[in-house]
């Protein structure tokens, strides 16, 4: 239904933003080829056979929108179309380590340098941290990146105690993960999930942990990451250094 609507469309508009599910179709990519002032492209979630559906369709086929400058889906699909369009603004999301680990591999295909990143991971562990360290070793990624969101999925009752662990474990090693000469904000979220309570670090906890690993102020927070101007962990806003 929607790919015969889409066929017989002439859009008298100039589309800037435009979301889908994912799914594939020679339709939707007929259309995509029409808009080429779309700026802002997002994707939701992409199975195994649409993945190579939309990978064969662009990765062998012309150029489509050439103004792309946003873009939002899995790290796998934003690997296929950041080669070929102007992406410098990136939200995206797996559950994969070995995909997090090796999408800092495609920063350096980039058409344009990466500024701003958002990472939402819905897996117990930190995945995302292999995806910072392969960005760091990219000249570009460490030189250009200027926004950093790293929201993590709660589901209610699932290893709480053992994931406010790993949070903490993540700010207690914050000064050697973060090595980004252009980085002005940084920010870290908890989103829940699911029915029930969650039991997620609060703004409370970051504020103690930071404490404990000496990272209570901005200033701590920019020996690696000199441009930092913003950074808020769970709730808490990071302050300038206190007057002693």
């Amino acid at each position: 239904m929607v790919g015969e609507i889409l066929d017989n469309l002439i859009p008298p508009f100039n589309l800037e933003t435009f979301n889908h599910s994912g799914e594939f179709s020679y339709s939707l990519l007929r259309f995509l080829k029409k808009q080429p002032s779309i700026i802002k492209l997002g994707f939701g979630p992409m199975d195994e056979y649409n993945y190579k559906q939309w990978y064969c369709a662009i990765a062998s086929g012309t150029p489509i929108l050439p103004n792309l400058t946003h873009l939002g889906g899995s790290l796998r699909f934003t690997a296929i179309m950041m080669p070929r369009c102007p992406i410098s603004s990136i939200n995206a999301s797996s559950s994969s380590r070995s995909t997090m680990e090796a999408f800092g591999d495609f920063i350096a295909r980039s058409m344009v340098p990466i500024t701003r990143i958002r990472i939402v991971e819905d897996t117990p562990g930190l995945a995302w941290v292999r995806l910072l360290m392969s960005l760091r070793a990219h000249h570009t990624a460490a030189s250009n990146l200027r926004e950093l969101t790293v929201d993590k999925i709660y589901t209610s009752g699932v290893d709480d105690a053992k994931r406010r662990s790993d949070e903490e474990f993540l700010l207690s090693s914050c000064s050697t993960i973060f090595h980004f000469d252009a980085l002005e904000k940084l920010e870290f979220n908890i989103v829940p999930f699911g029915q029930g309570s969650h039991h997620g670090p609060t703004p409370a906890d970051a504020c103690t942990w930071l404490a404990a690993h000496g990272m209570q102020d901005l200033s701590a927070w920019r020996v690696c990451n000199p441009s930092l101007r913003t950074v808020v962990v769970y709730g808490h806003v990071v302050p300038e250094a206190q007057p002693t």
